[in-house]
């Protein structure tokens, strides 16, 4: 009996890691509710898969610019298999209210007095602290100094670095930043809310 158990808990197991639970979840009675909770997996985002480790060092990462502000990718949906990406922001933008359809948002601040806004909370934060922002929930940052602060911004799933890449080459190429705003927040859920 304890060869069998033993058996059918590493077939299990082996089972729901090589397909990171997608295959095991479907075969789940309530596997329809669960799916739901992540539909970006199935709409075009992209799916988690196996990549191998890396390391990048200070300063390195793919860099974006827009607006006067400046971006390092550290790990992108590329590098981490789907799962998750950060972005470095230096010098980092005030952002308005608005929310996010696909993914939950974390911010840590590494430089600067930032004040957050997460739905009806309001968290003055400096270096060291950090705030979850989760989707649907709409959230603003501001700097106290202008021009001053960097953070990290980690979103999970992955993907959303998209949006600071498409904007970064919307102004590299001359575009209209009001109409490539508008257009990378339908591309990747971002709902523009009045404060």
């Amino acid at each position: 009996m304890l060869k069998i158990l033993k058996s059918w808990l590493l077939d299990g197991l082996a089972g729901a890691v090589d397909h990171l639970g997608r295959r095991w979840l479907a075969e789940q009675p309530f596997s329809g509710e669960l799916c739901n909770i992540y539909p970006s997996l199935e709409e075009g985002r992209h799916a988690m898969r196996t990549v191998a480790g890396y390391r990048l060092e200070a300063g390195e990462g793919e860099r974006l610019h827009f607006s006067g502000a400046d971006f390092l990718v550290k790990a992108s949906a590329d590098t981490t298999g789907g799962a998750f990406s950060i972005i470095e922001e230096i010098d980092p933008l005030d952002t308005p209210l608005h929310s996010h359809t696909n993914e939950d948002e974390l911010f840590y601040v590494i430089e600067g007095e930032h004040v957050f806004r997460c739905g009806d909370q309001e968290f003055h934060v400096g270096p060291g602290g950090t705030v979850f922002a989760p989707r649907g929930v709409p959230h603003a940052h501001r700097r106290i100094v202008s021009r001053t602060g960097r953070f990290l911004t980690m979103t999970s799933p992955a993907g959303f670095e998209g949006f600071f890449r498409d904007l970064s080459q919307a102004e590299a190429s001359g575009a209209l930043m009001p109409e490539a705003y508008a257009a990378a927040a339908r591309k990747y859920g971002i709902k523009w809310l009045n404060p």
